[in-house]
């Protein structure tokens, strides 16, 4: 967001992969940061974890649809 990977991209990540999730309609210059991000190490490891958890909060998975 600021620049070059900072304490702030890590603390607007969760949000990232929110509004990701909800296919909300962004700026162009959010698409980049989003695709920054997801292209980071970490952020790929996140996902990969996130996406075998056995459990599911369906209220908040639903939010998007």
């Amino acid at each position: 967001l600021c620049g070059h990977f900072s304490i702030v991209d890590a603390m607007y990540a969760p949000v990232m992969w929110r509004i990701s999730g909800y296919g909300l309609e962004v700026s162009a210059d959010f698409e980049q940061w989003v695709k920054a991000m997801k292209n980071l190490p970490a952020m790929q490891e996140w996902l990969a974890a996130a996406q075998h958890e056995e459990w599911v909060m369906e209220h908040y998975e639903a939010m998007g649809d």
